[in-house]
């Protein structure tokens, strides 16, 4: 049995990897979500770190240069504008919805001052290479989930739940697609996969402050690092006062006020830093109660649609998906799994601490997400969701699995996987391939 449970995280990891080889080799260039300003930014502080006077330190003439190469427009879903010169984001013509300056002070230093330092001490190259360059640092940062998700494994999980934990992970469509995206996002999900396993070693440390500043420690750098990383402080602070009150009998009342002391310092001090500030001033919206278009049914299910569908599979800035019948599967999955956690939550047993924590965490999250999107009447992407992948993943499988008898379980998480391995497969062979195949 350890012989065997050794080799899952090497198996989920060499799975990923795969999937992600193949994934570069066939998602084009400029066709994950702000991929040419993550690559413009990072150019940007690359500049200012070697002291070269660029006319153009952010290569936005290359970048679109590149773009109209790979025929970006017509994969964004407007009409091909090869002939056009602009040669600056501000300037492209319309069509182009993303107008941004790679020279705000809204892009963080710490998450693309790093990124322009490691492309400084490598040779100059092109664009489309330096966008690679990101890519593969996000594929690395994505295979670190796999190895935090499963040292992350709490007592009271048992270790074949883990082990479809990593399996779904692994073969997870989205997952991979986001995986290889030049940006932020794959550190800011480490980051949150970081404080779950944090949260779990405080549950069942003896000493669980040390636990819980690292997770602390880990919400503050994702907060600076991405403006996604700022909910991660919120679901630091809830995973800690929970654990907290878990431990009451061995942590002293005054930790409380500590707790709450710390974390009005650290929003001050955070809410200081321009990218920080500049995002919760966006965060805020210009609305003050719901939008007009977000009190419509229509728009209310067009989210939630959108939303699901889109953690599941979506290429192409949200434009290329599965037919409706995959979705359908899908859908059908996350049903079983939602009666199963119905059914641990009703049950006289109370519900594992992991179980609880998990629920806290996702529920944060999509708390953020309607507060930022669904108030504001903008549809928002399934990646927005994924900072909480394993606590999700997690959810998914404990309820999967709920639902059958304790002697199936076993063959239950071994068929969770196969069906999720089988939605990506049947997602490649009908939306990828036919989609990017032919370039």
């Amino acid at each position: 049995m350890r012989r065997a449970a050794a080799r899952i995280l090497p198996a989920a990891i060499a799975v990923l990897i795969c999937r992600t080889v193949v994934a570069l080799l066939l998602l084009p260039p400029w066709q994950m979500p702000d991929e040419h300003a993550h690559v413009a930014v990072a150019e940007v502080w690359r500049s200012r770190l070697t002291g070269t006077a660029a006319a153009d330190p952010g290569r936005e003439r290359d970048i679109l240069a590149s773009m109209r190469r790979y025929n970006w427009w017509h994969d964004y879903g407007v009409a091909t504008l090869a002939g056009d010169g602009s040669d600056r984001f501000v300037d492209a013509p319309a069509g182009f919805t993303i107008g941004i300056d790679p020279r705000s002070s809204s892009f963080p230093k710490l998450f693309y001052g790093t990124i322009g330092a490691a492309l400084a001490v490598l040779p100059t190259m092109s664009v489309t290479m330096d966008l690679y360059v990101m890519r593969a640092c996000s594929v690395v940062m994505s295979l670190l989930i796999l190895a935090v998700a499963w040292w992350s494994r709490p007592a009271d999980c048992a270790r074949g739940t883990m082990a479809a934990v990593l399996g779904v992970l692994a073969v997870h469509p989205q997952f991979a697609v986001m995986a290889t995206s030049a940006g932020p996002d794959a550190l800011i999900d480490l980051a949150g996969a970081s404080i779950w396993w944090q949260s779990m070693r405080a549950l069942e440390t003896p000493h669980p402050l040390v636990r819980l500043g690292a997770a602390w420690a880990i919400a503050i750098v994702a907060a600076l690092a991405d403006r996604m990383g700022l909910v991660l402080m919120g679901i630091a602070f809830v995973v800690s006062a929970y654990v907290l009150v878990a431990r009451r009998k061995q942590v002293p009342g005054y930790l409380f006020a500590i707790l709450g002391v710390g974390a009005v310092v650290a929003a001050f001090l955070l809410a200081r830093q321009p990218s920080v500030r500049n995002a919760l001033i966006g965060a805020a919206g210009a609305q003050r109660w719901l939008a007009r278009e977000a009190q419509s049914a229509s728009f209310a299910e067009a989210f939630h649609r959108g939303l699901f569908d889109s953690w599941w599979l979506s290429l192409g800035w949200v434009r290329y998906w599965a037919a409706s019948w995959w979705y359908a599967i899908a859908a059908a999955v996350s049903a079983v799994a939602v009666l199963g956690m119905f059914l641990i939550v009703t049950d006289r047993t109370r519900p594992p601490d992991f179980v609880r924590v998990a629920f806290l965490a996702v529920a944060v999250q999509a708390a953020a997400i309607y507060y930022v999107f669904f108030r504001n009447a903008v549809v928002a992407q399934g990646r927005h969701l994924f900072p909480v992948i394993v606590p999700t993943v997690v959810l998914l499988c404990v309820g999967w699995e709920a639902c059958f008898p304790l002697r199936w379980r076993p063959h239950a998480r071994v068929a969770l996987v196969l069906i999720v391995a089988s939605l990506d497969a049947i997602g490649w062979l009908t939306v990828a391939i036919p989609v990017y195949g032919h370039g």
